[in-house]
């Protein structure tokens, strides 16, 4: 687990501006795999267009999957650490 977290992390982009957005989505991933936008907006107090912009570069970078196929209220999930959480069951 570990070594996707790290793996993840380096696929990151360096941030441009003093508050990491895209860091904080992803370190709040790490404790709720499956998201979507309005809740993890008031969750991690950042407004509802930077998070669907940091989640749509999750995204792009291949660690956030869309589960839904809806324009509205659409779930998000970090397949790769859920895909490890379930081995064991």
């Amino acid at each position: 687990m570990s070594a996707l977290h790290d793996n993840n992390v380096a696929r990151l982009p360096k941030p441009s501006r003093s508050k990491d957005n895209l860091r904080a989505l992803f370190d709040y991933l790490e404790q709720h795999p499956i998201i979507d936008i309005k809740r993890t907006a008031a969750d991690l107090g950042i407004s509802y267009n930077t998070t669907a912009t940091a989640v749509r570069k999750l995204q792009e970078l291949g660690i956030l999957k869309e589960t839904t196929n809806a324009a509205r209220n659409r779930v998000f999930a970090y397949e790769d650490y859920l895909h490890i959480l379930r081995q064991g069951t």
